[in-house]
């Protein structure tokens, strides 16, 4: 099965998957947290940051996290 991008905003429980992805990885660092992304983004509010990132899933299992956020 080939591997699927799912915006994180279509899934349920997104900010606990997220943790659970990054505490489960060795590469796994304060900034690539939940609440780092959400300070990211609060902090990139009045340059009208969107959030796109979205999970990776192999075999309908949540693999990996790519956290993309666009602003002006």
């Amino acid at each position: 099965m080939e591997p699927q991008a799912i915006d994180i905003s279509k899934v349920d429980g997104a900010s606990g998957l997220w943790q659970e992805i990054v505490d489960a990885s060795s590469d796994g660092w304060i900034w690539h947290t939940w609440l780092a992304h959400e300070f990211n983004l609060c902090a990139g509010e009045k340059y009208a940051a969107k959030d796109y990132s979205f999970f990776v899933y192999e075999n309908g299992k949540a693999v990996g996290i790519v956290p993309l956020i666009i602003q002006e």
